[in-house]
């Protein structure tokens, strides 16, 4: 659907079904069937305002959804909740824990894991672990990592400084996520 506000034509809303599985949407528009030249690409709405239309022309419109292709790749403008890199955890696709990962503190825990599909992720960025957490990883005694993996080089620009680690440590009741932020000591 597709409403121009009568009292300034240079503006126009349009609204969309969602489609399932879709990572985002590019809109198109022009002033010919044909010549959709112009283009917005929408992630996590199913609406869109254009402010930059001409008063007198009719104008065309198509919307089409597309999949990136990646696991969860998101295009997100969000407040950070202080400075730094924010880290998040979810299980069976909701989110259960967002950390802000600060300078000096090189590990960082998401507790009370409980078995189920896993993806850890840079908040802004690309997933970096994801997998199925079992009963046999999570619960036990003892503190020996059941699983362990290297997730991402860190650095600044092209030179390595480190990289980030992670392993699952398991609890009487339930395990642990732990991230470890591992700094070459040079």
């Amino acid at each position: 659907m597709i409403v121009r506000d009568p009292e300034d034509r240079r503006d126009a809303t349009l609204t969309w079904k969602p489609v399932e599985e879709a990572d985002g949407y590019v809109v198109c528009y022009g002033i010919e069937p044909n010549k959709l030249y112009n283009s917005y690409m929408v992630y996590d709405k199913y609406t869109l305002t254009i402010h930059s239309l001409n008063r007198d022309p009719e104008y065309y419109f198509k919307v089409e959804a597309f999949d990136s292709g990646t696991d969860y790749y998101r295009e997100r403008t969000e407040q950070t909740m202080g400075r730094g890199a924010e880290i998040e955890l979810m299980k069976d696709g909701k989110m259960l824990k967002r950390i802000m990962i600060h300078e000096e503190k090189n590990e960082y825990v998401f507790d009370s894991i409980a078995p189920g599909q896993y993806v850890f992720r840079h908040t802004f960025g690309p997933v970096l672990w994801k997998g199925e957490l079992t009963k046999a990883e999570l619960i036990g005694a003892g503190d020996k990592a059941t699983v362990t993996n290297t997730l991402s080089a860190l650095g600044v620009g092209t030179k390595v400084t480190g990289q980030m680690e992670m392993k699952v440590i398991p609890g009487k009741e339930s395990g642990k996520f732990v991230v470890i932020l591992n700094y070459n000591k040079k």
